[in-house]
């Protein structure tokens, strides 16, 4: 065997050779190993000798016994080469404390009627016994199984013979177990975020034990007997204990349920406002395990149920529900109902008014006390269109409709027609016209039942439709109608009364020969008619030019304004024979009238002049000229003469060729 133990019969290392020679053979060797030469084993020399005729030689090895448990330790015996240090074999014998031999199998716990095969582990070559030899299935194998009624202590006796070594003894405890009793007791109902404290009875109660929660969750620990649970969460949690007296087939079983009830519930409704006679159906999440009470119960159809219907009359209320459950603390939500009242509208009766009126409409909305939002439709022909207090000023018939809201648009509404009656309906002719003084215009209305005119004056009848009317100045005769509905209208009829016509001719005309009289009379007048037309430029003009007349004559003019009021005048033009010369004595140049300012003949008639002139106190000539037209304007070579007294010489012809000679004294006043 490959190993020698402490204080028992020596081993040995084996040197052979290959076949047996008449000579003894010297082996050196060297010695190594975890042992330490002269401690745990002999001292060795170093060589061996085979002897002659033999093959081998035994180098003794004896462990030497310390009394110290070392473990294995080894011992190496090296072979060199005889020329070298090469090592060419090597052999390792083990130094042991003791004879090997092990129970494998621990101590072992386990229940009662069960067994336990034990294992060992060791020489093979040793002889083996158990005691006690009951209740094993072979006290002589290395691996039996034993199942004792009782907890008791196997030793096993292990004997290597010839060895000199004392026997060896090795126990194993097999510790018999009752089987284990759990009771975790009545299933558990707690609300959230609350604990419960796992109080299981365990039977046997003297036995030790292993503690296994399963699962963990929520639990101060899973390997205690009585954990403390802290339930964060909702929902059902079931939860095995497993108790192990440290015995295989003994552990023993039990579970709870634990139902984590919320903490809470949820109220769904916000705070609301509603309508009166409407209702606010309660939406409430909640166990229904719970118990509910809505306070105040008032105009509650259930107050001990979640989800209540709930309709107060108008007001503003805050109901509360409690939700309890034994054991866990109320669950308390409140709501907040703000019940507005239907608004009752009376616009008020059927309205009737004359057009261009206006209507002011009062409705009554009820009930008092209340802020509402108004709303009328149409909106046409009021002032406003969301006031209660409107005022009407529409031409049309309408109907309108009052929509009364309150905030949360809780409504009524009414309606009322307006019938509107036309206030436009006279109709006078003419509505304006002209006529000439004392002119008669016969006014003419239609549309009314009842007519007043106004002023009343110069009218043959003011109060009916049509009156003759003379007036004597421009007027504006307004008519005031009245209807068959008694709605008033106005209406103006404007008469212009044009002036008269004016036409004055002037004093009779004298008519020199070969003169030309252009008639410029005074008037108003816009058309005109000269008759007789003999010796006119024209007969439709107010001033025609009268020529080449050769007898006397009488025209008589008709004469029109723009507004046809017409008058007349006549005029004589004398036409007389002969040619008329007249000669100034003085005259007035340069004075700044522009009147007087030549020197020349008056003549009536065709006349020619042969020459006129015209000297100075020294007998100068200043002037001269045969053109009857000309005259002196008192300046020589455009240098005006002093005043004073000055000398003409004229000589002329008339119509009839009848001599004019004449010199006399002219004076030029400045």
């Amino acid at each position: 065997q490959p190993y020698v133990v402490e204080g028992c019969s020596p081993g040995g290392i084996l040197i052979s050779r290959p076949v047996a020679t008449p000579l003894p053979y010297t082996v050196a060797y060297t010695v190594g190993g975890t042992a330490t030469m002269g401690v745990d084993y002999n001292v060795l020399s170093g060589s061996a000798i085979i002897p002659a005729n033999q093959t081998s030689v035994l180098i003794p090895i004896t462990a030497i016994s310390d009394g110290i448990t070392e473990g294995p330790e080894t011992v190496t015996i090296y072979k060199s080469a005889s020329c070298s240090s090469i090592i060419t074999d090597s052999v390792t014998l083990f130094i042991y404390d003791s004879i090997i031999i092990n129970i494998t199998t621990p101590d072992t716990t386990i229940c009662l009627g069960d067994s336990v095969h034990i294992f060992t582990q060791g020489d093979t070559s040793l002889d083996l016994f158990w005691l006690p030899n009951t209740f094993i299935s072979n006290n002589t194998s290395n691996n039996p199984y034993v199942y004792p009624p009782t907890t008791t202590t196997y030793t096993l006796n292990a004997h290597l013979p010839g060895s000199g070594c004392d026997t060896v003894l090795k126990t194993i405890t097999i510790t018999i177990n009752q089987p284990s009793d759990v009771n975790l007791g009545a299933d558990v109902f707690i609300c959230r975020n609350m604990t419960n404290q796992f109080t299981p009875i365990i039977t046997p109660a003297n036995q030790v034990y292993t503690y296994s929660w399963s699962p963990s969750t929520f639990l101060s620990a899973f390997n205690i007997a009585n954990p403390l649970g802290t339930f964060t969460n909702v929902g059902t949690y079931t939860y095995i204990l497993q108790v192990d007296p440290i015995a295989v087939g003994c552990t023993g079983y039990d579970t709870i349920v634990v139902e984590v009830l919320p903490n809470d519930i949820i109220l769904h409704n916000n705070d609301t406002t509603i309508c009166e006679n409407a209702s606010v159906f309660i939406n409430v999440t909640g166990d229904p395990r719970f118990h509910y009470q809505w306070t105040p119960p008032t105009y509650v159809n259930n107050d001990t149920i979640q989800d209540p219907i709930i309709t107060p009359p108008p007001g503003l209320y805050t109901y509360v529900i409690t939700a309890s459950y034994p054991g866990c603390p109320n669950m308390v939500k409140d709501i907040e109902i703000n019940v507005e009242p239907n608004p009752n509208v009376n616009v008020g009766p059927d309205r009737e008014m004359c057009q261009y009126d206006t209507i002011q409409l009062n409705p009554i909305v009820g009930p008092p006390g209340f802020t509402y939002a108004y709303q009328w439709k149409p909106t046409t022909g009021l002032n406003y269109g969301w006031l209660k207090d409107v005022l009407f000023t529409g031409n049309v018939s309408t109907q309108y409709t009052l929509i009364v809201s309150t905030p949360k648009g809780c409504k009524d509404s009414d309606i009322v027609n307006i019938t509107v009656y036309p206030g436009d309906f006279l109709i006078v002719t003419p509505a304006e016209t002209t006529i000439c003084p004392l002119g008669i215009v016969p006014l003419q209305a239609s549309g009314a039942a009842a007519y007043n005119w106004q002023p009343n004056w110069n009218l043959s009848n003011n109060l009916i439709a049509n009156p003759q009317a003379q007036p004597i100045a421009t007027t504006t005769y307004t008519l005031i109608g009245t209807s068959i509905n008694g709605c008033l209208d106005t209406i103006t009829s404007h008469i212009f009364v044009a002036p008269n016509g004016m036409l004055n001719l002037g004093a009779d005309v004298d008519l020199y020969p070969g003169d030309v009289h252009q008639f410029l009379p005074s008037t108003n007048c816009s058309y005109f008619s000269w008759a007789p037309s003999i010796y006119l430029s024209n007969t439709q003009i107010s001033d025609p030019s009268v020529s080449n007349a050769t007898t006397t004559t009488q025209y008589v003019v008709t004469a029109s304004t723009e507004y046809g009021c017409t008058t007349s005048d006549t005029v004589t033009v004398n036409v007389l024979a002969e040619s008329v010369i007249n000669v100034p004595n003085a005259f007035t140049p340069g004075n700044g009238n522009n009147q007087n300012d030549f020197f020349k003949l008056d003549k009536l008639g065709l006349a020619k002049l042969n020459y006129l002139r015209i000297y100075n106190r020294w007998g100068e000539l200043v002037f001269e000229t045969t053109d009857i037209n000309k005259g002196w304007d008192g300046r020589k070579n455009n240098i005006a003469q002093p005043m004073g007294t000055y000398v003409y010489q004229v000589e002329a012809e008339t119509y009839l060729k009848k001599k004019f000679i004449k010199t006399a004294n002219i004076t030029l006043i400045r």
